[in-house]
């Protein structure tokens, strides 16, 4: 079991290909959890590499796989489900029963209203309001969020 510093790689793809390259030879990485961050004691599950910033609030029966990052100040309302390789920016809000596929990026300040489904590999602009799903590889921007363009994989 290792400490973590996959966030350190800098963006998603990055964090991923050390990560993958790190278990692919064996080795198992706990969360880390900054000791001002905020966890429900009620079924928040975290997988391995997962990182939860100072300040960030993760609440009851949410699911966050493996090398998630959860930055400062993030807020993970109950029931959302966030795939491995994801990163939730500081001051972005996921309301209830979100879900995020593999590798998302949620963006600085923004906020994605309950029950909302984001597709793996998509992009959500920082201060964007998300209202409705968004399919796979599509970046999305605004104030409701609507669809900028496709992202090539």
């Amino acid at each position: 079991l290792l400490l973590n510093g996959i966030g350190s790689a800098g963006p998603i793809d990055n964090r991923r290909a050390v990560y993958r390259r790190l278990v692919e030879a064996g080795h198992r990485f706990a969360p880390l959890i900054h000791p001002r961050a905020s966890l429900s004691a009620l079924g928040v599950g975290l997988g391995d590499a997962c990182q939860v910033l100072a300040g960030a609030i993760i609440n009851a029966a949410a699911q966050i796989g493996d090398n998630v990052l959860i930055n400062t100040a993030a807020v993970v309302e109950h029931g959302c489900v966030i795939g491995s390789h994801s990163h939730v920016a500081s001051g972005a809000t996921l309301c209830g029963e979100c879900r995020l596929g593999e590798a998302v990026h949620i963006g600085a300040g923004a906020t994605v209203i309950q029950g909302i489904s984001i597709g793996a590999g998509a992009v959500i602009a920082a201060g964007a309001v998300v209202t409705r799903n968004v399919e796979p590889l599509t970046l999305v921007g605004g104030v409701p969020a609507r669809k900028l363009r496709n992202i090539d994989e």
